[in-house]
């Protein structure tokens, strides 16, 4: 049963590989969109302006008494009058030609460009339905996973949720260190302060089964520990692998999850902000020493992590390894 546990895991591992893939996709399809429409908005001004130039020239054209170049040829006083004026009705007509010629090419880049447009909104749409087909296949395999898995663990060991969890009776203030007030205020922010990287994701070690599937952040014990961005806390977890955790799901979708806690400091439902502590570091769980675990997740499963560090560095937060304190 192990075996196949195993298994369920690594196929969802692939498949977040897959929805990442198709994440990126979708997020450069909007890129392309927004471009599209910029030119489609550019076409649609110039085009504008040459029929209002051509509505113009009609103008002229009906107020000189409809008989156009005629009536100026018509309206000459000497030989050396009617030459200079077909010359100048001649530059006319080329200009008039020119303009409607511009006219026409406008006309057909405009349509050219929409339907480049809708082209690519179509496949932004089978893009997206891609992510969401891939997304629903990884919590498919995780939930079988997770299944099975606690079915090989004792019950004292099987995962408990919320209330169940050690924590404060209220979610209290915790006094942040000159580090931690650095990064309040940020739309997203490292987890901890000061630290050591001391373990990166997919890193092979004798701690886990397979790969590892975050980051190790390790700093001293009782380091308050903040989320990263916005979100709400969705869940509250302890008595596993580890430990005392807490799972943030953020407005981008993407959950972030901190493991090993020492105290919780938060509830489920709750809402936070970048830097917002949620609990102590510690060593609870599969732990040899004080150290944050932290995970960025496509579902709030364990096994959908993806890398976190281009994952930070993607919204401005780039990792440092200064001495822990």
């Amino acid at each position: 049963m192990r075996g196949t546990v195993d298994r369920l895991f690594r196929d969802a591992a692939a498949a977040t590989e897959r929805y990442e893939a198709a994440r990126r996709a979708s997020a450069a399809q909007r890129v392309k969109i927004a471009k599209l429409q910029r030119a489609v908005r550019a076409k649609h001004r110039r085009l504008v302006v040459l029929r209002g130039r051509i509505g113009q020239l009609a103008a002229r054209q009906y107020q000189s008494g409809g008989l156009g170049p005629t009536a100026a040829l018509m309206s000459a006083r000497t030989p050396e009058d009617l030459l200079d004026r077909v010359f100048l009705l001649d530059k006319g007509e080329q200009a008039a030609a020119g303009l409607y010629h511009r006219a026409e090419q406008a006309e057909r880049r405009l349509a050219d460009e929409r339907e480049r447009q809708a082209v690519a909104l179509a496949d932004l749409r089978a893009e997206l339905h891609t992510q969401a087909r891939v997304k629903r296949f990884i919590e498919r395999k995780l939930e079988r996973a997770q299944g099975r898995l606690d079915g090989l663990q004792s019950a004292q060991a099987a995962r408990s949720r919320s209330s169940d969890c050690p924590r404060t009776a209220r979610p209290r203030a915790v006094t942040l260190s000159a580090d931690g007030k650095a990064l309040a205020g940020r739309k997203w922010t490292a987890p901890v302060g000061r630290y050591t990287l001391s373990s990166r994701f997919d890193q092979a070690g004798g701690m886990w089964s397979s790969r590892h599937t975050g980051l190790d952040f390790a700093v001293a014990e009782g380091k308050p520990v903040g989320s990263v961005g916005y979100g709400v806390v969705y869940e509250i977890g302890c008595d596993d692998a580890f430990g005392n955790s807490v799972t943030v799901r953020h407005d981008d979708g993407y959950f972030t999850f901190y493991a090993h806690l020492s105290e919780v400091r938060t509830r489920p439902g709750e809402r936070v902000f970048p830097g917002q502590p949620l609990g102590l570091a510690g060593t609870t769980g599969n732990s040899t020493g004080p150290h944050l675990h932290f995970e960025v997740r496509v579902t709030p499963q364990f096994g959908s992590g993806i890398d976190p560090e281009p994952w930070l560095r993607g919204k401005g937060v780039r990792l440092r390894e200064p001495a822990a304190e």
